[in-house]
This record gives structure tokens, sequence and C-alpha cells, in this order.
């Protein structure tokens, strides 16, 4: 990245590929845009970025206009290391709002399997994320993943470098501090009852459906009185979104139901 080199970056969670952005930002000036598909790891990486001593900012939905435009300036003045956003907030900013002149120097999309993911039905605006980068003209693009195949990366390619393809580097997803396994059952919530108690806490439990995250806070509750259960789905206030975020983060014996709005 810091030769500037365009890649397509697969490694497993907990390698470091937040360093690989966060290093070169502060280094190297100019500024890095970083593209995450879900709010939730938007606050989450702008707020380590900040305990880290980054000047990190973000342009997302839900911001007032006062928010929006004190964010602006401080991108106009240079004083910004790395912006945050989500794809649909990057398309409404346009070029002439953000740096030119090559100050962005380095545009970053994480989770970047979110685009054969989610692309062709969920998130259509994935598809047109390699335009919306190229109009703001960024020195070097990355493309960063834990889990992509050779048909996931071969999209990723197709969107984000069509007219010279990018270099992959990856290395073995599995992690040994990682079980996996299944457990066959005739009752549902009984078993993740059992699971939910004897599990060390916090606890995050994911659910397909928004109703069935909700349906696992409402049966834990009901029957682990003394755990505290609550549910976070992208139906949710962004109120009550932050307060179920804020609250997961700093409790000992939670359990949160989720879909993958949550994010990992």
């Amino acid at each position: 990245m810091l030769e500037e080199k365009n890649q397509i970056v697969v490694l497993p969670t907990g390698s470091g590929k937040s360093l690989c952005y966060q290093l070169p930002a502060r280094i190297g000036g100019g500024l890095t845009v970083v593209v995450v598909p879900l709010l939730s790891l938007l606050t989450d990486q702008l707020e380590r970025c900040r305990q880290a001593g980054l000047h990190a900012e973000a342009i997302r939905g839900g911001q007032s206009r006062e928010q929006r435009q004190r964010v602006l300036s401080e991108l106009r003045c240079g004083a910004v290391e790395l912006l945050f956003t989500t794809p649909e907030s990057l398309r409404r900013v346009s070029r002439e709002r953000l740096p030119g002149d090559g100050r962005i120097v380095h545009v970053v999309v994480d989770e970047a399997h979110c685009i054969s993911e989610w692309g062709s039905s969920f998130r259509p605006i994935y598809l047109e994320l390699g335009g919306i980068i190229r109009n703001l003209e960024p020195r070097c693009l990355t493309a960063f993943t834990a889990t992509a195949g050779p048909r996931i990366v071969e999209k990723i390619q197709e969107v984000l470098f069509p007219e010279q393809r990018a270099a992959v580097l990856t290395a073995d997803p599995d992690r040994p501090n990682i079980r996996y396994r299944v457990v066959p059952t005739l009752s549902k919530s009984r078993s993740l009852r059992l699971l939910v108690g004897c599990s060390p806490k916090p606890v995050l439990v994911f659910g397909r459906t928004r109703s069935a995250a909700q349906r696992a806070a409402r049966n834990l509750r009901r029957s682990l009185p003394d755990l505290d259960a609550r549910f976070y789905h992208a139906g949710l206030e962004r109120e009550d979104r932050e307060r179920v975020e804020a609250w997961f983060k700093g409790c000992r014996n939670g359990v949160l139901a989720a879909t993958s709005a949550y994010g990992m």
C-alpha cells in the first residue's frame, strides 16, 4: 500500500487488516477513505481509530446538516486522515465535495465479499462502487475481506478493477481459536437455552431474520431470568441501535440476539 499498488487482500479476521490501512494513513499523508457495509461496523472502527490517536471522521446516514458540514470542512482543509462511510453515503457526497488534487491517497473497501453476496440483490449499490471510486481518482484502491473463494475474488476484480487486475494476497482463513460445531436438535429454543446457559458471557446469537432475533431474545429472557438478553436488527431506530451497541460493548453478563446487521 505504501507503494500505492491496487490489491485484493483475503486475510482471516484478527490478522491485522485494519492496521494495513491505518498505518499508511498515519505516515503517508493525504486522505484514506474506508467504505464499510454496516453502521455498527463503521461506529466500531471509528472509535478504535480515534482511541489510537488517528484523526478519523465519518459521513453516514442520520447525520444532521451541521455535522456533515463540519466533517466536509475538515476534509477540505486536510485535517482528516481517515474517512469512514458506507457505499450509499459515498455516492451522495459528490466528487466536488470531497478533496481533489490527488489528496485521496487510498480508498479501502472493507468486507469486499459484499460486492458478490449483496450486489445482485440486497444492495445493488455495491455493483456501482467501482465507478463511484474511480470518480474520486484515488492513487490506490484495496479490497479487504476475510472470506472469499475464487468466484467472489473474480467478482471483486470485475467490479472494482475492470481495467487492470489487482494483485491478490491470500492466507489460510482458518483460525485455530474458533471451534465449529453442529448441534442436532429437536428444539432449537431448548438447545439455544442450554448453550447460552453454559457459555462464557457476553454471548452473541445470530439469527437469519429480524423476527428470529427478537424471538430468541424474548425466549432467553423468559427461560434465563438472571441474564439480560436484548436484540438488534436494521429495523430498529438509529438511537435504539446505538443504545444496544453501547450496552453490549460494556456488559459482562449479557446476550445479544442479532441479525447480520450487527456485523461480526
